[in-house]
């Protein structure tokens, strides 16, 4: 018959409770026999005080205040699985030792019995819950508690005892010397190796309490962000977990990101952690979304992670949750320090300046300057709005908002210092600073006179971006309409005029080719508008020399492909494209420096003295050798051939000729579809001439259509009969004439209709090589982007490849 339920008695009271704790920590567990722990003396005694007498009102003071807690630590010593040696006696409990390694020196972790288990969750249960009474925390560590505590999260391997060592630790943790004993008793790697290796809820939760709750002091919180605390918590994080792990999660994110190390913002970033916080920001429950939001914040003071952070929606949901904060009914200045701390660090880069920008955060920083309870933000708030100074855009927005009666207010005195932040936290896109003048350049006065310098203001009271002049025809030096009267004037006063300009562009190369330029070109290039975007890529072959500048921002990042795609949309702009063929020719000299440019083609008159001809002796009187086949055109012409060299110059003329079909007997053989003009260069080709001149017998002169031409029914007929050296002859032939020094830029468009790759690349380097002057440049591409209509991949591909030096 089962045994029945024991039912409180006597012998469950505190004093037995205490007397049954006390005999086992003298004389050991009690044997070892695989008995239910409910079902002993002690595992009563125990149990009664799990569920009984810690729970009752005050019942943890009378169990410490009764010498509880001595043998409660000797049992978990004897129930540890790394109790391998006696364990001390009541007599001398001693203070704890100063590291984990005395306590393992006896080797592995042995295997504990189940009722060892049994009974050490149990005392782990008790212990923890007296660990939320501060003088039992005190009396705990003094007695070596917080070792016996760490040993066992090494060697006790399953959920339950991990769960209850590290609440017990997380427990502990909460006063500053039992959190540093923690840490040099070596547990935190143990629960960073926790977060890993158990996936029982419960259990990691009180693993990520206790990791948040040593995170008590500057020291600590690196300390645990050196170690690899933060990663496998934004890892989890990033893994969707259930609502109680969730908040758990933030909890003790929020407290490791306090004064964000950089240690803790990488891995955060790395762990995947940003896009949930982003989303959490907007979780129902409370307590959940503003701790979200206060590591974003507590983030923006690294600079590396700023970029990521904008990218991952971070700017719009800080500055959200401040216009709201600042709103009717909002909260007070306490709670909005954090937030605007991270809005103005936000502005720090161009990538995030932008959307800070479009979602309404300058009429925000504007708002804080009018506040008058907010004057202890506003050197800070300042600092921003200072690197907007290069944004024309904002400028005049700043100017409608009212900036320039704001700081003629405000500049007979000076504001106070910005607060410093280290280091870490200066822009991603400029240089650290390090001038005497930094603090003075946050200010009122400093602002306005650089805005009154550079030509935005005449005056404290005039700010307006309309009288800075036409970010002018910084390039070419002169506007495209003007270039035909540039090259009649003087040779002299074109020097000046070319000097001039590459005395700016030289300056400006120096700037963007700086870390804060850099910055600029990555955020336009990347996160723009489409305008913006357009134009950076137009600009960078201009203004960046270095190699590995050009190659990152052009080519691994697509701004050569974005400057190609906008080429080919519908009715661009012919300033656009005026530039744009300059752009992709600097391009080119820079892809292949050393490589010595094509010649221009030729006209016929330049051609070199053609070759012998091989088909003419089959067209005299008495041909020699004398003909053994004739070809019959569609006109009735005949035109005499030879079989075997016919055959052997085409797959197609062999299977015709010598193969298994008719024509193989006949000696009359139809060609269709072939006129007189276009049978001429194949008849050469069968028979051997190569550069005789019968390829410019079907090409019309320049300035008539080549689309329609017998030219185009030669070049279709050669790769009808499998010809592809005669199809190239004729390409080059088309190239020479139509593009060389006869040919002018509207030939170009008519030689990419022919639809040939050879020609369409020979079209592009005609624009992209070197020689020829803007103007005729932009023509042949109007010409080129007419010609291919809709059709735009082979222009695009053509000018990459040319691009390129394919």
């Amino acid at each position: 018959m089962a045994s029945a339920k024991p039912t409180p008695t006597d012998s469950d009271s505190l004093s037995s409770c205490l007397a049954q704790l006390t005999a086992a920590a003298r004389e050991g567990l009690g044997g070892t026999k695989d008995t239910a722990i409910n079902e002993t003396p002690l595992g009563r005694a125990l149990l009664a005080l799990h569920t009984r007498h810690l729970k009752a009102a005050g019942g943890i003071e009378r169990f410490r205040a009764r010498g509880g807690l001595h043998p409660l630590l000797v049992l978990l010593r004897r129930a540890s699985p790394a109790a391998a040696d006696p364990a001390p006696s009541l007599a001398g409990p001693g203070s704890a030792p100063s590291s984990i390694q005395s306590a393992a020196s006896a080797g592995p972790c042995p295997s504990p019995s189940s009722a060892s288990l049994s009974t050490l969750d149990l005392v782990l249960s008790i212990l923890a819950d007296c660990c939320t009474e501060r003088a039992c925390r005190t009396e705990v560590r003094r007695l070596g508690g917080i070792l016996s505590l760490v040993t066992i999260l090494e060697c006790g391997k399953t959920d339950s005892i991990q769960n209850r060592a590290a609440r017990a630790l997380g427990n502990l943790a909460m006063e500053a010397e039992s959190c540093a004993d923690i840490h040099s008793a070596g547990a935190v790697p143990l629960l960073i190796e926790s977060l890993t290796a158990y996936q029982d809820s419960p259990c990691l939760q009180s693993v990520i309490r206790a990791l948040g709750n040593l995170a008590d002091s500057p020291q600590h919180r690196l300390a645990l962000a050196q170690q690899g605390a933060v990663r496998p918590l934004a890892e989890l994080l990033a893994a969707a977990p259930d609502p109680a792990l969730t908040l758990a999660l933030v909890r003790a994110l929020l407290e490791l990101s306090r004064g964000c190390s950089r240690a803790c913002a990488e891995q955060l970033s790395l762990g995947g952690g940003l896009g949930p916080l982003v989303s959490l920001a907007s979780h129902p429950k409370r307590t959940v979304r503003e701790s979200a939001i206060l590591i974003l914040a507590n983030l923006c003071a690294q600079d590396l992670v700023r970029p990521a952070l904008g990218n991952a929606g971070g700017v719009e949901v800080l500055l959200g949750e401040l216009q709201q904060r600042r709103g009717p009914g909002g909260a007070g200045p306490a709670s909005q320090q954090p937030l605007v701390q991270a809005v103005c660090l936000l502005c720090r880069e161009a990538i995030n300046r932008a959307r800070l920008r479009d979602a309404g955060g300058l009429e925000l920083l504007m708002g804080l300057l009018r506040d008058p309870h907010a004057s202890a933000w506003h050197p800070c708030v300042v600092a921003a709005l200072e690197r907007f100074f290069y944004d024309p855009g904002a400028l005049g927005q700043l100017q409608a908002l009212g900036l320039a009666p704001l700081l003629a207010g405000q500049l007979c005195g000076e504001l106070g210092d910005e607060e410093e932040e280290g280091k870490e936290a200066a822009s991603r896109d400029s240089p650290e600073e390090r001038t005497p003048e930094r603090v003075e350049a946050r200010s009122f006065r400093s602002l306005g006179s650089q805005l009154i310098s550079e030509g935005y203001a005449a005056g404290p009271e005039d700010i307006s971006p309309d009288r800075s002049p036409e970010r002018s025809w910084l390039v070419l030096g002169v506007a495209p309409d003007d270039w035909p009267t540039l090259r009649a004037r003087p040779p002299c006063q074109r020097s000046e005029h070319r000097e001039l300009g590459e005395m700016l562009l030289q300056n400006l190369t120096v700037q963007a080719e700086s870390p804060f330029g850099v910055g600029v070109l990555t955020h336009l290039l990347l996160s723009g508008s489409p305008e913006d975007r357009v134009a950076c890529a137009l600009t960078l072959p201009f203004i960046c020399r270095k190699p590995s500048l050009w190659r990152r921002l052009l080519l691994d990042q697509g701004g050569l492909r974005l400057l190609l795609s906008a080429l080919t949309r519908p009715a661009p702009h012919p300033l656009f494209l005026f530039f744009a063929a300059d752009s992709l020719s600097c391009l080119h000299s820079l892809m292949s420096p050393t490589v010595s440019p094509a010649p221009p083609p030729a006209s016929p008159l330049d051609i070199d003295p053609p070759s012998p001809c091989h088909y003419e002796p089959l067209l005299g009187s008495a041909p020699s050798p004398a003909p053994d086949l004739h070809f019959l055109l569609d006109s009735g012409l005949r035109l005499p051939a030879q079989r075997a060299a016919s055959s052997a110059a085409s797959p197609f003329f062999r299977a015709l000729l010598a193969g298994s079909f008719a024509e193989a007997q006949m000696d009359l053989v139809p060609l269709r579809d072939l006129s007189p003009s276009a049978a001429w260069p194949i008849m050469h080709h069968l028979h051997g001439c190569r550069g005789c001149g019968a390829a410019l017998g079907p090409i019309p002169p320049p300035g008539q259509p080549l689309l329609g031409s017998e030219v185009e029914e030669a070049l279709e007929a050669a790769d009808r009969f499998l010809l592809p050296g005669l199809e190239e002859e004729l390409e080059e032939a088309v190239g020479r004439i139509h593009l060389g020094s006869q040919g002018g830029p509207e030939s170009v468009g008519e030689v990419f209709r022919l639809g040939r790759p050879r020609l369409a690349a020979h079209c592009a380097r005609w624009i992209l090589g070197p020689g020829q002057c803007p103007r005729k440049r932009a023509l042949a591409l109007v010409g080129l982007l007419e010609a291919a209509g809709e059709e735009a991949g082979p222009l695009t591909e053509a000018l990459l490849a040319v691009v390129m030096g394919v």
